[in-house]
């Protein structure tokens, strides 16, 4: 009798201690899922992006047959988005570093345009040097034919890095970025994949073509800053 009183204290003991564990673990999940947030847009990211393919399409919009003459490959930039809970957005870039790499590419100008200058004399069998064909062809010296395709393809480069203000919406995986402002009026609509940390640029459905093209550039992956 007394064995079997000892066993059923020690059943009910157990239930307990059972009972009290179970309970501690839905505690845990339930705090666990409390601090679970769903992801959310809204904040500041930072990103580093390859913007090659952008570099390429400001140099064809001077002249494209110059592509060759330079050799233009891994530009970096460092991108910003803010998202506002207002519906508002802006991104900026990160300009002294990038700019950097613009004038190494802007120092090439003289050499490059020469090398494409030579090409085109020889194709048309011309006796004659760069600089006389420059006078020849448009009454500009050499050097200021180099310095007129600099000073475009630096405001094509700058053009890149301006910074955009507008609106945003984000409905499920799809961000929509627009801006309205008359003739510089936007409309950008981007697959997105958004996480806690990490805001995801995957694809987008402009694909214009010239110095705003995002050919090349995505996927870009951004960082949550807070």
């Amino acid at each position: 009798m007394k064995k079997f009183f000892y066993l059923a204290v020690c059943a009910v003991l157990t239930a307990a201690v059972l009972l009290s564990f179970a309970g501690c673990k839905k505690n845990a999940d339930s705090e666990d899922k409390a601090e679970q947030k769903p992801a959310t847009v809204t904040g500041e990211w930072k990103g580093e992006v390859d913007i090659t393919e952008s570099v390429k399409s400001a140099l064809n919009v001077i002249n494209p047959n110059m592509q060759e003459y330079f050799d233009i490959k891994g530009i970096k930039a460092t991108v910003n988005y803010t998202f506002n809970e207002d519906g508002t957005y802006k991104r900026t870039v990160d300009k002294e570093p990038l700019q950097k790499q613009f004038d190494a590419i802007l120092e090439k100008v003289p050499d490059a345009n020469r090398k494409y200058l030579e090409y085109i004399i020889k194709g048309h069998n011309l006796n004659t040097t760069p600089e006389q064909y420059c006078l020849d062809q448009s009454k500009m010296t050499f050097d200021e034919i180099a310095e007129d395709f600099r000073s475009k393809f630096d405001t094509q480069l700058k053009e890149i890095t301006r910074d955009k203000e507008g609106r945003y919406q984000l409905d499920g995986d799809q961000l929509n970025l627009y801006v309205e402002a008359g003739q510089n009026a936007t409309n950008k609509i981007y697959t997105v994949k958004l996480e806690p940390e990490t805001l995801t640029f995957v694809s987008c459905t402009d694909t214009t073509e010239g110095p705003f093209t995002i050919k090349g550039m995505l996927p870009a992956t951004y960082k949550r800053v807070k």
